[in-house]
Parts: C-alpha cells; structure tokens; sequence
C-alpha cells in the first residue's frame, strides 16, 4: 500500500518588513479595491479576496476566492482558511465588490462573515474587518459599523429598535452590567441573553436589574 505525501509550500516574494501596514478600514478598502480593480472585476463581476496578515497588521499577501456574476459570489471558508494556515497568518480581512455600486451588505454578506468569523475563532486566525468595495471612494466596514462580531451586531440592532420605541434605557450597558452583576463573564451572558431573544423575535428589550 502507498500514500502520496502531500507538501505545503509558501514562499513570501518580500521581506516583512517591505510587506504593507494596515492601520485602518481606509487602507484595507484601498488596497482591496486595487487588487479587484486591476483584475478587471470591480465594475462588472463580483470577485471575493482575502488579505492576510501577521501580528503586527503586516500584509503578507492578498489570495483570490472566488468570481461570480454580477450579484453574487460563492465563498467557500475552507479556501480562505488553507491559504491563511499556509502562510501562518494570525488575521485576516476579507474583502468583496458590488458592482451595482450599493456598498450596503446583504443578508448573505452577513451570514456569511458570521460562517468566517466562527471558523477564525476556533483556528486563532482573527477575522479583523470585511469590507465592501465599489468602482469609487464608497465602501462598507463591518468592523467600523460594528457588525463583525455576530452577537454585538445583534445588540446595536436591538438598542436602535430601542430607539425607534422611544423607550427609556440605561445605553451604559457596561456600568449597568457591573451595578447588578460585578462578574466579568455576565457582559458575555447578556450578549447572549439579547441575541436569543432577537432571534425568537422579540422588537426590543427594556434593561431589567
């Protein structure tokens, strides 16, 4: 019996020290709407990239996923991950366009960075932002607009429904968590508590001590 033996091969074309820094959503945006833009996929097809990068935010490389139409584009989690496993990146930004121009995300755009987010968290490879490009200066941030993390996403739209009520609520989630509950762990269950009841449908939810 015989196996074939499988190697796994990354060789970086610059020093690391030569790759470029990301400091914000401004310069993922830039750098990813380039890498769409000189394939020729900005305004016509939707094509989806991931950018990897290391501890200190250095990108090492930039890998195409997927291309689609001119709506959509399958993306397979798996691929993004066997890049960024190859080439040791601890993070990574993911990164589409929309071609009708609209940056706005799509139910799909967010599940499917909920489905990466996940998979990140149990590899220790950090979803840092995903964001969406058009053929101008326009994009979205889900990192900037707070809606990276699932259940933090869940809780701004549960405050805003809030809002929209015009219901009387302590927005300090922080001070009133530790006023009625000192244990750092209850802010986690009060995601929770909130996010699950969003999805049993609740329109708003009134802080209670």
């Amino acid at each position: 019996m015989q196996a074939a033996e499988i190697k796994v091969i990354y060789t970086p074309k610059l020093k690391t020290s030569e790759c470029l820094v990301v400091r914000n959503s401004r310069d993922s945006a830039n750098l990813a709407g380039k890498v769409i833009a000189d394939m020729g996929y900005v305004a016509q097809r939707e094509a989806f990239i991931v950018l990897l990068l290391n501890r200190s935010n250095r990108v090492l490389g930039w890998h195409l996923v997927s291309v689609g139409g001119l709506s959509a584009t399958l993306v397979d989690p798996k691929i993004i991950f066997q890049v960024a496993l190859k080439c040791n990146a601890t993070g990574i930004i993911i990164s589409h366009n929309h071609p009708s121009g609209d940056v706005r995300p799509s139910p799909e755009d967010i599940r499917m960075t909920k489905k990466i987010y996940e998979g990140g968290n149990l590899l220790v490879i950090k979803l840092l932002d995903h964001v969406i490009v058009t053929e101008g200066e326009e994009y979205y941030s889900f990192a900037d607009e707070g809606n990276l993390n699932h259940r933090t996403g869940k809780l701004a739209k549960v405050l805003y429904l809030a809002k929209l009520c015009r219901l009387v609520m302590d927005f300090n989630l922080k001070n009133a968590i530790q006023k009625f509950h000192p244990s750092p762990s209850f802010e986690m269950i009060y995601f929770e508590a909130v996010a699950n009841s969003l999805d049993a449908g609740a329109s708003c939810i009134v802080l209670a001590p």
